[in-house]
């Protein structure tokens, strides 16, 4: 018989490698045998050959295989119909089990809303056009230096009427494009707000329109570029 350490979780997963491991519950209490999951079929084939039991267990390993699914899919970004099966799959493991149910629709719903991983090709692109080789070495942004260094030279009474001075001159500026103008807004965006989203394009633009894109934050391009291609489109063919 083999006991088993102290601090040993029937599942857990290591931080610094992302495996995912489970105790062969099917071998207790005469024989430890610890399992790696490496894919979503892993995880399934544990819930449905009963190496995990107990209701809630059996809803962390259907959430973790969700979990392996989603980080296969990473290097080519989320597929969510990829997403979907996998869930169908870790569901039909075991149908009448409410937790397995539960954790796979909450973790689910979570993935899908959120953005998609960039994609390395997308990394590569922004920084082969967003940033130029320094003198001494080594690489910066294609910005002004001039415009940060000013700025950390201020004190925050004069940075605040600053950005209050730069807004309100940004807000007239708007005002003043003459043409059809589409706003873009990643849904999960913490940097422009629906209410400043909504006021551009319905407020201060003469012919604003807005488009949100799903699963996307502030880089819409990047985090989505599917969902920011099919808003330009429409925009342009006056769909």
């Amino acid at each position: 018989m083999t006991t088993a350490p102290h601090k040993l979780r029937p599942i857990r997963r290591d931080h610094r490698t992302d495996k995912v491991s489970i105790i062969d519950q099917r071998l207790l209490p005469h024989e430890l045998v610890v399992i790696d999951l490496e894919t979503v079929a892993d995880a399934e084939r544990a819930i449905r050959e009963m190496a995990v039991r107990g209701a809630p267990l059996i809803g962390v390993t259907a959430a973790y295989g969700l979990f392996l699914a989603a980080r296969a899919y990473a290097g080519r970004g989320v597929d969510d119909d990829s997403l979907r099966q996998a869930a169908r799959l870790l569901t039909d493991a075991r149908p009448t089990a409410v937790n397995l149910a539960w954790a796979v629709a909450r973790v689910l719903a979570t993935t899908l809303a959120a953005p998609p991983a960039a994609r390395p090709e997308a990394i590569a692109r922004m920084a082969r056009h967003g940033l130029r080789p320094r003198p001494g070495g080594g690489f910066e942004r294609k910005t002004d230096p001039a415009f940060h260094q000013g700025a950390r030279r201020m004190t925050e009474a004069e940075a605040e009427e600053r950005e209050r001075r730069v807004t309100q001159q940004l807000w007239e500026a708007l005002a003043r494009v003459p043409c059809p103008t589409l706003v873009v807004r990643g849904a999960a965006s913490d940097v422009l707000s629906p209410d400043v989203a909504e006021r551009m394009a319905e407020e201060v633009l003469p012919q604003g329109r807005l488009a949100v894109v799903a699963r996307a934050s502030h880089s819409v391009m990047t985090d989505n570029p599917e969902g920011f291609a099919e808003a330009v489109c429409a925009f342009v063919l006056g769909e």
